[in-house]
């Protein structure tokens, strides 16, 4: 410890003045971002931050990293990323899951990034660039803040990407040095494999970018000596391109293989399609471009004036100087730099290249996708920064630019510190809820997402709280980042919480809170504090019935455990219905459960009796294009269907009919991946 403290005193009193200031000011910028996040931070987590908490909820419940009963989202199966994942299972039995909880770890996360960003920076830039790296990527990104600030799910790119780098550096030197083989290849091979468990998106955040800048170093390598040593040239191209594509692709079989018993709901912008038409492929052009901006604090729909106002114009600037100025400055510049400067720049670029292509052709990026490329930009174009433009040996020119620099970030902490005014009123007003579903004794109840899991968190796991829809005669359990076991019926009292909107809808309210048990209490939360991916915060009633048992075992769920029961369907009403069957006479139709299906192969089964001349169809009103079935058998017990789904299906149909005189019974509907 003396030893860490004498070196720490040394490399301080060997800085100059320059860096002295930009390490102070560094400083600032991450105990800003440290006091934002501990305060106002603990004010904004709504459901989508406190799956984190959940997930370490459902580890330590099952003991299992990759427990079947957890439901991921957008195609994403969670590995090292997102670290918040990790971090929250590493705390949680210190913490627990409540909101102080989920913001440290987001803390933490942050300092682990800034350790990176000065690892990459001294060791390999030798420079003191990080001084740069760390304030533009932290507090210059709150624009995005729920993604780096408060919620951290795709903030950790600040972590990996430089981390990935450094690793297939040491890797590379050790091959340099003639050992084919080594620790360090084989402990970034590892982390790459692991972080390509993920699922798709990460080839083109890690393995691709870097098979292609392995192909541009070695083709660069040919051009200054002038000529091609083919055997040489093109045996390093393969052994790295190798050393890439091995981890890469195990990593995808094995994504492949946990998909087959999780539920990882595809979306759109997870699956490789094609843009439907010209007009949508230069739709994605100007939104990927806009989302840089986006991500590096620009926010819409604020007053000039306004504080905000002004640090937008900051936001502007300094994401045009650092997404598009200093990049293009740096590749007229780079075949005079070092190989690694070489290395990290064309990785950079070609990462970059790669995701802009994936958001124009395949609509592949959504917004916080692009996080990690404005990471990228911001290590080539702080070291830049710094070493052309502050380090200059024109000295005015160069404190000009810390000048700039330093009255830019103030603006920035100014801004982004006013959040923090009110903070603790604004978190008694979070904690509202959660305190009344509380002082009501109640610990176990429903809600859509959105009034689920962040009340859950408020009450630090006190209130347990599964994610609903609201269907048409039934309430339906939401599998979306959720450990499944929450709708498993406890012997307990429990509770159905609603908004004053949601009771607005055109369901059937009598059925859904009244036809199936009568609820023991009923009471209202005034004016609580919600919020949602659409409207953002606002203020509503939430309206709360109490029933005496689990109502989980009123719950449907529709396909999402491969079997749809009567009771999660529609009738006709041409014959009889209860849980166990449907009777269906001359005219009878039984359909739904209007639930979700992801891209693969299914065969559907209709099970029951008296079947034989019944007729069925598989329909979707939503996504008609994007499937087709064909019947395989018939018999007087089981109709067999083959589906294939060619992109993720939302309100999916099972249509079956009986159009005789005959009787015929249907006992369910099984869904089973091929």
């Amino acid at each position: 410890m003396k030893k860490v403290f004498s070196s720490f005193k040394n490399w301080t009193v060997n800085l100059s003045l320059k860096d002295k200031i930009l390490a102070i000011l560094c400083l600032i910028v991450l105990f800003a971002c440290a006091v934002l996040t501990m305060t106002y931070g603990r004010t904004v987590v709504n459901s989508d931050m406190a799956i984190a908490s959940l997930f370490a909820d459902s580890f330590y419940k099952h003991h299992n990293f990759f427990s079947g009963t957890w439901s991921y989202a957008n195609g994403d199966i969670w590995t090292l990323y997102p670290t918040v994942g990790i971090l929250s299972i590493l705390v949680h039995p210190f913490l627990g899951a409540g909101d102080v909880a989920r913001t440290i770890v987001v803390v933490i996360q942050m300092i682990l990034g800034a350790v990176a960003l000065g690892a990459l920076s001294k060791k390999y830039f030798k420079d003191e660039s990080w001084m740069l790296m760390v304030p533009l990527g932290t507090m210059y990104l709150f624009g995005i803040a729920v993604y780096v600030l408060y919620d951290g799910c795709y903030g950790d790119f600040i972590i990996w990407q430089p981390l990935v780098c450094m690793l297939f550096i040491n890797a590379y030197r050790k091959y340099a040095e003639g050992k084919l083989f080594s620790v360090k290849l084989a402990v970034y091979m590892v982390i790459l494999y692991i972080l390509s468990v993920r699922g798709p998106r990460t080839l083109a955040d890690f393995a691709l970018p870097m098979i292609m800048t392995v192909v541009v170093m070695v083709y660069i390598r040919a051009a200054e000596r002038k000529s091609v040593i083919w055997k040489t040239d093109l045996k390093d191209a393969i052994y790295w391109i190798f050393a890439n594509a091995i981890p890469a692709v195990l990593g995808l079989i094995t994504y492949n293989w946990l998909a087959t018993w999780h539920n990882i709901n595809n979306v759109k912008e997870s699956l490789m399609v094609f843009s439907g038409s010209m007009s949508d492929v230069w739709n994605g052009l100007i939104k990927t471009v806009l989302y840089y901006f986006e991500v590096f604090g620009f926010q819409a729909d604020v007053s000039v004036s306004s504080m905000t106002g002004l640090r937008n114009f900051v936001s502007i600037v300094m994401c045009a100087i650092v997404c598009i100025v200093v990049p293009i400055l740096q590749g007229r510049k780079i075949l005079k730099e070092t190989k690694t400067i070489q290395f990290i720049y064309f990785y950079a670029m070609l990462h970059n290249l790669v995701m802009l292509l994936c958001g124009v052709f395949f609509d592949f990026v959504i917004k916080y996708h692009m996080t990690s490329s404005v990471v990228l930009f911001v290590i080539v174009s702080a070291r830049y920064i710094y070493v052309y433009w502050i380090k200059q040996e024109n000295e005015v020119r160069g404190y000009a630019w810390i000048v700039l620099f330093v009255v830019a970030s103030l603006i920035e902490c100014v801004a982004m510190l006013s959040n923090v005014s009110g903070w603790k009123n604004r978190l008694e007003a979070q904690e509202k809820v959660s305190d009344v579903l509380e002082d009501h004794g109640l610990t176990k109840g429903y809600a859509t997402f959105w009034n689920a899991y962040a009340n859950q968190l408020y009450s630090d796991d006190k209130v347990r709280i599964g994610g609903i829809t609201v269907e048409q005669n039934r309430l339906q359990e939401y599998w979306w980042l959720v450990d499944n076991s929450i709708y498993e019926p406890e012997e307990t009292q429990s509770f159905i919480m609603l908004t004053d909107e949601e009771l607005a809808g055109e369901y059937n309210y009598d059925t859904i809170l009244y036809g199936y048990e009568q609820p023991i209490d009923e009471f209202v939360i005034e004016d609580a504090l919600c919020y949602n991916d659409v409207r953002g915060e606002y203020r509503t009633n939430l309206n709360v019935y109490v029933y005496a048992d689990d109502y989980a075992k009123y719950l449907v769920n529709g396909s999402n455990d491969g079997v749809v029961e009567p009771k999660e369907m529609f009738f006709n009403g041409m014959g009889t219905i209860d849980d166990s069957q449907v009777a269906l006479t001359n005219g009878g139709l039984i359909f739904g459960p209007y639930s979700s299906l992801d891209k693969g192969e299914y065969i559907v089964s209709y099970n029951g009796g008296g079947l034989s001349n019944c007729e069925v169809e598989i329909l979707s009103e939503n996504n008609p294009g994007d499937y087709s079935f064909e019947v395989v058998s018939t018999s007087d017990t089981v109709i067999t269907v083959k589906l294939t789904v060619n992109s993720r299906v939302e309100g999916i149909q099972y249509r079956i009919s009986n159009n005789t005189d005959e009787l015929a019974i249907v006992l369910n509907i099984t869904v089973d991946r091929e």
